[in-house]
C-alpha cells in the first residue's frame, strides 16, 4: 500500500489535490506525484510539509491556475499536516528538461506561517522543477495517473547539482537561520548528492551523513530528532554555516 494510504492526513491532502485538479483540468491532467518525504517514506505528520508535484498535458489557462491555487489555499488549511508544497508542470518540461527548470505553479504554504500562501506562476529557475522529477523517477512515487516513467526524462546531474547547490546558498544568504533542522539536514541530503548522486529525504540525509562520518555528528543527531518532533536543535549560526560552506565545496568539487 502507497505510504500516503497510511497516513490519515496525508490520505485527506491527497484526496484534496486529486479533486480540485480533476475539476479544474479534466483529461488535461498527466498524473499526480509525490515527491520529499511522502516519496522517500518518512513523512511525519508534524514536522513533514507534503510536497506534490502534478502534470497537465498542456498549460491550462490563466483563470484555472488561479482557481487551483485558491482552492487548495481555501481547502488545505483545514486539513491535518504541517505544510504543503505544490506544483504543477507542463508535459513537455517533463518530457525533456528546461535549463533553466520551468513550473507552472509553485505554491508553499505552512502552518508555521499560518498558512499564508506563497504562489508563482510561470516560474523559471525554480529547483523544485528539477529535483521534484528526479526524486520521482528515484523512487518510482505514484498518486494517480500516468506511470512516472512514462512521464519524465532523467534530469542532467549538472542540472541536479546547481539545483541543490542554490538550496544550500540560500541558507548562507540569511544572518538567521529560524529553522535550524531544515538547513542542517538540506545540507547533508546536497552533500550525498554529490558524493553518491543519490537523492534523500531530509532525514535520509541525515542518517547518511552520520554513517559515513562527514564530522557535525552531534548537530546532525539533533536535528533529526527535531526533524521528527522533537525540540529544536541547539547548535549556533556558525556552526551550521561551517556545515553549508562545507557542503558547498563539495558540491563545486564535483560540479568542476
Amino acid at each position: 500500500m502507497s505510504f500516503w494510504h497510511q497516513d490519515d492526513g496525508a490520505r485527506l491532502v491527497v484526496t484534496c489535490i486529486q479533486d480540485v485538479l480533476d475539476r479544474e483540468l479534466g483529461g488535461n491532467l498527466v498524473g499526480i506525484y509525490p515527491y520529499g518525504s511522502l516519496a522517500f517514506g518518512d513523512y511525519t505528520p508534524d514536522t513533514s510539509d507534503m510536497d506534490v508535484l502534478a502534470v497537465a498535458a498542456t498549460p491550462p489557462v490563466e483563470e484555472a491556475r488561479q482557481r487551483i491555487v485558491e482552492t487548495l489555499a481555501r481547502r488545505v488549511p483545514e486539513l491535518p499536516g504541517a505544510g504543503l508544497d505544490f506544483s504543477l508542470m507542463d508535459a513537455a518540461d517533463a518530457a525533456s528538461p528546461p535549463d533553466p527548470p520551468s513550473l507552472l505553479i509553485a505554491l508553499g504554504m505552512y502552518r508555521g506561517w499560518n498558512w499564508k500562501p506563497d504562489v508563482t506562476f510561470d516560474e523559471a529557475g525554480e529547483p523544485t522543477g528539477h529535483i521534484a522529477p528526479a526524486v520521482i523517477l528515484q523512487t518510482g512515487a505514484h498518486i494517480s495517473g500516468a506511470p512516472p516513467a512514462e512521464v519524465f526524462s532523467p534530469v542532467p546531474r549538472a542540472f541536479l547539482l546547481r539545483a541543490v547547490r542554490g538550496s544550500v546558498a540560500w541558507w548562507m544568504q540569511h544572518d538567521e537561520i529560524w529553522m535550524p533542522r531544515s538547513a542542517v539536514l538540506n545540507a547533508c541530503r546536497a552533500w550525498r548528492l554529490a558524493e553518491e548522486g543519490v537523492l534523500s529525504s531530509k532525514l535520509g540525509g541525515g542518517a547518511w551523513a552520520l554513517e559515513k562520518g562527514i564530522g557535525y555528528d552531534q548537530m546532525i543527531a539533533a536535528a533529526m530528532v527535531s526533524q521528527q518532533g522533537g525540540p529544536n536543535p541547539e547548535v549556533t549560526i556558525e556552526q551550521i554555516r561551517a556545515l553549508l560552506e562545507e557542503t558547498l565545496a563539495r558540491i563545486d568539487a564535483v560540479a568542476g
